[in-house]
């Protein structure tokens, strides 16, 4: 990474089989975006000079690609994500970090509104980023306020396209912001009882679901334009076939 001059800020191995960890430095959207591109070509020449296959995919099936290796899958073994963590910044100024009583959960009411915009939004967004896990706030419960610096988002993985994933996070997010959105009460998830009846509070459970949550999305249509999001669905469409 060193020589193609991208900052690596952490990297360990994970609880998978052969899996790691690698977290990138800290950029605006569209750098992250390349950035993570970049990432994945170097990681697949390296994997490819030692005769191995870097998968990005949040499960793999390895049907012996290379002479000498073994037949397995990952279904019994832990998948692979792609996580996003998202702040905002204004004058070089973090705007999740505030403090006031209007403020809840160590985040500003700025950041709450963003992050409601992306929950608001959150299964049509499955289109660009691929369904996973929900979003969360990466703070403890309880936090004071201007603890906030960041939240993480779980719905993304290597599969995806991460200059359309990241741009339909920001398209989610401005909408809760330009709707001064709350966020939802948080959840204890030693307690919550989840209603497996209530479809707003599912995620898709297919691509296909995805698609249709979309074209029922009107600020994802406006933003993006009916042509865009008609191309969007067949190239998703041909992808779900398979």
């Amino acid at each position: 990474m060193f020589f193609v001059n991208r900052d690596t800020f952490k990297l360990h191995s994970e609880a998978g089989k052969g899996q790691f960890e690698i977290v990138l430095g800290y950029v605006d959207c569209g750098r992250a975006a390349n950035n993570l591109i970049i990432t994945h070509e170097v990681i697949k020449g390296i994997a490819r000079k030692h005769r191995l296959l870097a998968s990005f995919t949040p499960r793999y099936h390895n049907n012996n690609v290379y002479p000498g290796s073994y037949a397995h899958s990952s279904d019994d073994d832990v998948g692979s994500g792609s996580h996003v963590h998202i702040s905002l910044f204004k004058n070089g100024e973090n705007i999740f970090m505030a403090s006031g009583e209007a403020n809840r959960y160590g985040m500003s009411v700025i950041g709450q509104s963003f992050m409601a915009g992306i929950l608001n939004h959150l299964r049509s967004l499955c289109v660009f980023t691929i369904k996973e896990l929900p979003v969360r706030a990466c703070c403890p419960p309880g936090a004071p306020n201007g603890v906030v610096t960041n939240f993480e988002m779980k719905i993304f993985d290597g599969s995806a396209n991460p200059h359309l994933g990241l741009a339909s996070i920001i398209i989610a997010g401005i909408d809760g912001m330009k709707s001064k959105l709350p966020v939802p009460r948080p959840v204890e998830p030693h307690s919550y009882v989840f209603d497996w009846n209530n479809d707003d509070i599912k995620l898709p459970w297919s691509l296909r679901d995805a698609i249709i949550n979309m074209d029922s999305d009107k600020w994802f249509n406006d933003m993006l334009g009916k042509e865009f999001i008609r191309t969007r669905r067949g190239v998703v469409g041909v992808r779900y076939q398979f």
